[in-house]
Parts: structure tokens; sequence; C-alpha cells
């Protein structure tokens, strides 16, 4: 191996905004220089992850799948590797990881590694059995939290073949003035409370539950969400039909997050499943107080270190979320002593840089070790 830099080609599924897409950016971002040649292959086509993913230094392929079995891809992986006669695919959930172990059949001086965000939580059961076999056979296996990697260990991954590799957030610091000037965009009148959600508009986040929460929730408190998905179009359908424009905003798409989160003073995430939501950290990071369901990781890293960072309470209970929410609304004492807790856990157990150099030394790992050694 020589000392050029290690090219590592991250496979992902497209480039929405979410939070795979948010990790590659940081992954790349806080790279030893020199170290790594990063890129990206977006297996369905453009979207709007990309300026940042090429802002942190990635090259994008844009491969354009066909839906189902596409025979073309292994050959055009294959393609995308000829420069080198080594390197790490790192397969970022089902789609990727497929495609990657396929390309790399015969390749003895690349490695597949595989990050699994949702894939094993949302698969369904005959994927699951195809994927629980490619990350038997994957170099290395990562979770970005402690439930996954139970998950995949009984799945049977070998333990020798898995990792737990989270990447903290990584948002630049909100603009001056940013709190007044979104504030004042959103038309929020003095003592109202922001309770804001970033969050992909699809059926994972129970958009619908969030919208019934938010018209029966305290009067103090405006809820705003900003994404883009599937379900936008019936979300706002529904929002119209309640009159509930001034108490429930739709944002769309923003590349601000940060100065949102500075405008914002709770954090609501009532997903029905996540792995280590990027959108919380960055929240916690924020030092916002965060109310969400007990999704993946959420349990121990907002309630389960001593103080809390906010409330993790079930679906089943909405009273309790309008309480908790309420109780928020009227303390801002419990708002800031909360959110200073969230931003001191994030800020030492998730630090983007440390987590990246962490990344880097299972890469070397990997690359160390003789193909498919546990």
């Amino acid at each position: 191996m020589s000392d050029a830099p290690l090219p590592v080609l991250h496979l992902i599924w497209g480039l929405e905004m979410g939070g795979a897409q948010k990790i590659i950016a940081a992954i790349a971002r806080h790279s030893h220089a020199g170290a790594f040649r990063h890129g990206v292959v977006s297996f369905h086509g453009d979207g709007p992850a990309r300026p940042e993913i090429e802002a942190a230094g990635c090259a994008v392929a844009l491969l354009n799948k066909r839906r189902g079995f596409d025979p073309a891809m292994p050959g055009a992986l294959r393609r995308l590797t000829a420069g080198s006669p080594w390197g790490i695919m790192h397969a970022h959930d089902f789609t990727g990881a497929f495609w990657g172990r396929l390309a790399l059949r015969g390749s003895p001086g690349w490695r597949l590694a595989v990050t699994d965000h949702l894939a094993s939580q949302a698969l369904c059961a005959w994927k699951r059995l195809v994927y629980a076999m490619v990350l038997r056979r994957a170099d290395m296996v990562m979770a970005l939290g402690n439930a996954t990697l139970a998950r995949l260990r009984a799945w049977g991954v070998a333990d020798g073949r898995l990792a737990l590799a989270p990447i903290g957030p990584d948002l630049p610091p909100p603009a001056p003035g940013a709190r007044a000037a979104l504030r004042h965009e959103l038309r929020l009148e003095p003592g109202r409370v922001l309770a804001l959600t970033c969050a992909r508009l699809e059926a994972q986040k129970n958009l619908f539950w969030w919208l019934d929460l938010a018209l029966r929730a305290d009067p103090r408190l405006t809820f705003a969400i900003a994404g883009e998905g599937r379900q936008a179009l019936e979300l706002a359908r529904r929002i119209r039909a309640a009159g509930a424009g001034e108490r429930v905003r739709m944002l769309g798409l923003r590349r601000d997050v940060g100065n949102l989160l500075a405008a914002a003073d709770i954090y609501v995430l009532p997903s029905a499943f996540e792995e280590l939501p990027v959108s919380v950290l960055e929240a916690m990071a924020a030092g916002l107080p965060i109310v969400a369901a007990p999704a993946g990781e959420l349990p121990g890293l907002v309630a389960g270190e001593g103080d809390p960072a906010g409330f993790i309470i079930p679906l089943s209970q909405p009273a309790q979320w309008l309480d908790s929410l309420a109780a928020l609304a009227s303390d801002p004492a419990a708002r800031g002593r909360l959110g200073a807790r969230g931003r001191e856990i994030v800020s030492r157990r998730f630090d983007a840089a440390q987590n990246a150099a962490e990344l880097a030394r299972i890469y070397g790992r990997v690359m160390a070790r003789p193909k498919g050694r546990a």
C-alpha cells in the first residue's frame, strides 16, 4: 500500500437532506488532511444534500439506479474504483451494502465497511435476511449506538467485525442576531415559545400525531417543522383544514438549521423509530431541551445519564407530552437547565473531530488485516 490518500467511497441511497448525508459531510470535513480521499455515490440521483457534501470535499457520482435489481450497478461501482487497487467502500444502510458487496467480489485490495443507520429496523422481511447475510460478510460493520450494536450481534455479525462509530453534530454557529431575525420571520410575538422539529416529512416521524399534539398544546406554544418529504402535501392540507396556520408552521427545506435552533426554545421529535438522530444531537448542542419518543438511543442519550436533558415519553401517553411541553413553556429556567445539560453531554461524547479520528482508526484496522478476516 502506498502513502497516497486512502480512497473512501461512501455508498448511499440518495442525496435527500438527512442524518446519513450530514454524517458523511462531517466525516469528510474532519478527516486528517492528506490521509483520505472521500467520494460519494448516490444510487438515486441528485438531491439537496449535494452542495453540503461537495463543500466538504467529496466528489459526487450519480448512478440513477433502475427500480429493483439493476445488473449495471456492480460494474458501475467497479469503474469508480478502477483508479486505485485498494480502498474502502463505506456503505450506508441496505442499498449501499448490497451493491457494494456485489461490486467487490473478487477485488482483493478493496474492503467493504457498512454503517447501519436505520436499515436493521426499517426493512421488510426478505431484505432483512439479505442484509444480514451481507453484513456477516462485510469487513467491518459500524453502529451509531449500542441498541443497533446489540441487534447486529443478534444477526450473527462477529464481534471482530463490529464497531461503535457515532459522528457528532457539525453545524456552524448561528449568525449574529439569528434568534431575533428568525423569530421576526416567523412572526412570533414576545413571550411565544417555539417548539421546533427538523425532520424528513415521512411516516417514520409520526407527523400527523405531531400535528394533533400541536393543536392540543399549551396556547403559549408555536410549533414549527423544517424539512421536506412525501407527507408534506398532506400535512399542509391538514394544517389548513384545522385553521392552525398561526400555531403550526411548515418551514420547508432549510439550510440554516443552526439559525433555526437559535430561534427555538424546545426541540420535539415523536419518531416511531430512530437510531441516533443527528437532529437531536444538533438541538442538544444548541442548548435546547428535548421532548422525544423513546426511539433508538434517545432514552439513554436524553434521560439516562443522571441529570436529564429533557423528557422521553412514550407515544401512547399524549397527556404526558402535553403536560411536559406546558411545563417547559412556563419555565424558562428549566429550559435553560435542561438545555445546558444536553450541551454538556454532546460536547463530551459526540465531538465530531474526535469521532472522525476514531473512524480513521477503524478504517486503518480494516485495511491492515487480510480481507474477510474477523
